[in-house]
């Protein structure tokens, strides 16, 4: 599930968005951050990190490889006014996700979910 699968669940059971601020004031707590960066740190481990690891010689010349990746996440067009993207037309409300990885420690050094600006 996503966010918008999340919205899609809110906007059935209660058939309007003036409901909507609840769901957005919870994705302004600070515990949301947290859940991401669980949630990203074990998919990072067992599906990157892992496998990367594996295939390591014993001897590596490197002490640290930053893997860095930003990722747009559309949200719900009625929120524009509050997070907006910078794609109007086709995201006109969106955030990003960042994230920096150490491949070789297996560590996520930097996890920020931003305005898509």
């Amino acid at each position: 599930a996503n966010l918008t699968d999340v919205l899609r669940t809110l906007n059935a059971k209660f058939q309007d968005m003036d409901n909507y601020k609840l769901f957005h004031n919870q994705l302004k707590k600070p515990e949301l951050t947290k859940l991401l960066q669980s949630i990203t740190e074990t998919a990072s481990k067992k599906l990157l990190l892992d496998p990367f690891n594996a295939a390591l010689p014993a001897h590596y010349p490197f002490k640290n490889i930053h893997l860095h990746d930003g990722s747009s996440l559309t949200l719900h067009e009625k929120l524009k006014e509050i997070i907006p993207g910078r794609f109007t037309k086709t995201a006109p409300a969106a955030i990003e996700l960042h994230l920096t990885l150490d491949l070789v420690a297996g560590t996520a050094n930097y996890i920020g979910l931003d305005p898509d600006k």
